[in-house]
């Protein structure tokens, strides 16, 4: 059983509009049941970031004093994250080079999070190398120098293409929650936070995300996902749940008048191109379609 997700239109030119159709209301399915039902539901009611949604429900549920089984782990969470992270790179990036990844790497990145634990960490490790760069060169922001790899290739047209501070603004929105912010790379300005800086953080988040495949498992608090964090809410009475709202990273970044759309209004002279790599760099977790005045 998989919700509707909806879908985003992105209206740029003149003045850019987000508009969403995605349900806001998706905790709603929650209410009314045990919350040993709402644990066992969550994984199965999201098509991206399942083990995600289910590790967020689980700590949900426990911090609002219910007995519930333990969620898939942070560990899992990462494996999924660093799965997304690639998925994108091997699709979205290749597609600006005009390249296509081969279905056999496409299907190890899919299937990474499901290996067995110490299994994953090598595949991440070696998926990670393959597309990106040596796993411990991402904690800086030259990982992209010396390396053929199609990521490398992608930040490197960037460059050329005079593409870098593509969207940067001069003041932050407080209430981003991307790459960029969960490994603190956010700065003012177009420099520390236009497109380059917004690609390189995937291979920022993607070092902090490998560390966690074998790291200190965390247990409450939101989840960090790929697309930033990911925020479930419950509330219950007499062992039922009565209220349950769920925040994700894409309700947060295309709000009306939110990050993507103050971004996308200081790009929006722009090439189609590298205006869709600047909504994928914000990483929507549902489909959207590009009206470009």
């Amino acid at each position: 059983m998989i919700a509707d997700a909806g879908q985003l239109l992105i209206e740029t030119g003149a003045r850019v509009c987000i508009t969403s159709t995605r349900p806001n209301a998706m905790g709603r399915v929650f209410t009314g049941r045990k919350p040993t039902e709402a644990v066992a539901l969550a994984p199965l009611l999201f098509a991206v970031c399942g083990a995600a949604q289910a590790e967020a429900c689980a700590r949900a549920l426990a911090a609002a004093g219910a007995e519930v089984p333990p969620g898939p782990g942070s560990r899992a969470v990462a494996a999924e994250a660093i799965r997304e992270h690639l998925m994108r790179i091997a699709v979205d990036w290749a597609r600006v080079l005009g390249e296509t990844t081969g279905v056999a790497v496409l299907r190890a990145i899919h299937q990474m999070p499901r290996a067995a634990p110490n299994d994953r960490i090598i595949e991440a490790r070696r998926l990670v190398m393959q597309l990106v760069a040596a796993p411990e060169r991402l904690a800086g922001s030259g990982w992209h120098i010396g390396t053929e790899s199609l990521a490398a290739r992608l930040i490197r047209k960037v460059i050329a293409e005079g593409w870098s501070t593509l969207g940067g603004v001069n003041e932050m929105q407080p209430q981003e929650t991307s790459a960029l912010t969960l490994t603190r790379s956010a700065a003012s300005g177009a420099t520390g936070n236009g497109l380059l800086a917004r690609l390189l953080a995937r291979g920022a988040h993607l070092h902090h995300l490998l560390a966690a495949l074998s790291g200190e498992a965390e247990t409450d608090g939101p989840v960090a996902t790929s697309r930033g964090l990911l925020h479930h809410r419950a509330e219950l009475r007499d062992g039922v749940i009565v209220a349950y709202d769920i925040t994700a990273p894409t309700d947060v970044n295309f709000a009306p008048g939110g990050p993507a759309e103050r971004s996308l209004a200081a790009a929006a002279a722009m090439p189609e191109a590298p205006i869709r790599l600047l909504i994928e760099a914000f990483d929507p977790c549902i489909p959207y379609e590009l009206r470009a005045a």
